[in-house]
């Protein structure tokens, strides 16, 4: 997902559940890690193409 982001805002991403990666560099992140994104007018969240399979599945 890329994501329009205005560069005087600050922009977190938080691992609910699973693993992916977040940023321009495609850095790595998993369940219960924070990532705290630098400079920049977009926010980019990768969800990796395979998943654990014991970690549970969301549902809405």
């Amino acid at each position: 997902m890329d994501l329009p982001w205005r560069p005087d805002f600050n922009a977190l991403v938080y691992v609910l559940s699973g693993a992916g990666s977040v940023g321009i560099d495609g850095a790595p992140v998993r369940t219960g890690q924070l990532a705290v994104l630098g400079p920049g007018d977009t926010v980019t969240i990768n969800g990796a193409v395979h998943q654990e399979s014991r970690t549970p599945h969301w549902t809405s």
